[in-house]
């Protein structure tokens, strides 16, 4: 019996399809009103900064919970409620700086933003799935993520992906790939 072995990927929920080019549109218009509304241009983007801004102005609620909280996950998203609970590491690592911090709460407001009358909680951490992956809702936050962080008009930033990497705060599998993306525009 000549049986092939199909690869699973692990990652969400199916939801409505989204394309790539739709999700750049998208995080592009956010970075865009991130930038406004902090103030700063400069190629490296603070998302935590803006989420905390989001939640002083009682736009959202963002907390701050333990491990023991969120024992299987970074983060997790109720974009209905317009709530994102960040485990504490997770919020450290973003407070640092650190890239895959800056990532995961990247991530999430891209939950926040793309899936607001979707399925009622996301978390970023691993599922087994089987569908297409435009209509999986994590590869979905991740695409915002990188587009979000990544800003494709700063040629001067993209030359490898190490300067990449330096300019924007992400970690070097994030550039590349973004890189990668980007040359296919």
């Amino acid at each position: 019996m000549n049986s092939m072995r199909v690869r699973q990927r692990v990652l969400g929920n199916k939801v409505a399809a989204l394309s790539s080019e739709s999700i750049m549109r998208t995080a592009l218009e956010a970075r865009a009103l991130i930038q406004r509304v902090l103030q700063n241009d400069a190629p490296y983007l603070d998302p935590l900064y803006f989420l905390e801004q989001l939640h002083n102005a009682e736009l959202i609620r963002l907390e701050i919970v333990e491990f023991d909280e969120l024992p299987n996950e970074y983060a997790v998203t109720i974009p209905s409620e317009r709530i994102i609970k960040l485990r504490s590491d997770t919020y450290e690592s973003a407070s640092k700086g650190e890239p895959h911090g800056r990532f995961t709460v990247a991530h999430e407001l891209g939950h926040l933003l793309l899936h607001a009358n979707t399925v009622p909680q996301f978390a970023f951490s691993q599922a087994p799935s089987n569908h297409s992956y435009v209509e999986d809702v994590e590869w979905q936050a991740n695409e915002f993520a990188g587009w979000l962080l990544v800003d494709p008009n700063r040629s001067d930033l993209l030359k490898t992906p190490r300067a990449c990497s330096l300019a924007f705060g992400v970690s070097i599998t994030t550039a590349r790939y973004m890189l990668e993306k980007i040359r296919r525009l």
